[in-house]
């Protein structure tokens, strides 16, 4: 079951409408229906407010196994879901956090360089410029590793459960 129509079971088993839910919420109209529809995925906070008007855990809105690994493959354009099969492929995350830990290691070293050129130089935009579009990067890869992270963990989750 996906998040959205777990969100609107739990909505509808309560006698909510969309307007009350809404209300209560804090959400806009639009965004509940956004994420019924399955348009897209609920936000951490997002999760937190619905949990607490629907009176139920945060887990319980969130998608099962197979549809997170079917959502998974729609918003991964790195290639980390073999798309055939429309699961994790190990081997595959594996190198795409080897890629970014690289990328983000470039990236650090160029934060790092551009920032002792600030410290100890005249101050020029460019320098700044370049010095903070290193740091952006460094996080993107950052951001990038932890997730293919807790992918691995949530797929050896799974197969242990499957054995």
């Amino acid at each position: 079951m996906t998040s959205g129509e777990k969100i609107k079971a739990k909505r509808q088993a309560m006698h909510l409408s969309l307007e009350e839910l809404s209300r209560r919420s804090g959400l806009s109209f639009e965004r509940i229906e956004e994420l019924e529809s399955g348009a897209s995925l609920p936000v951490a906070e997002e999760y937190s407010l619905l949990s607490k008007v629907l009176n139920c855990q945060i887990e319980d809105l969130m998608e099962s196994k197979s549809t997170y690994e079917g959502s998974l493959k729609d918003s991964s354009p790195s290639g980390i879901v073999d798309t055939k099969k429309r699961t994790l492929s190990p081997t595959r995350a594996i190198a795409h956090i080897v890629i970014y830990v690289i990328l983000g290691l470039i990236a650090l070293v160029f934060f790092l360089a551009f920032l002792i050129i600030l410290a100890f130089d005249e101050f020029e935009w460019n320098t700044f410029i370049i010095t903070m579009i290193s740091l952006g990067v460094f996080i993107l890869s950052v951001e990038e590793v932890v997730r293919s992270i807790r992918y691995l963990i949530h797929y050896r989750r799974e197969k242990r459960r499957e054995d």
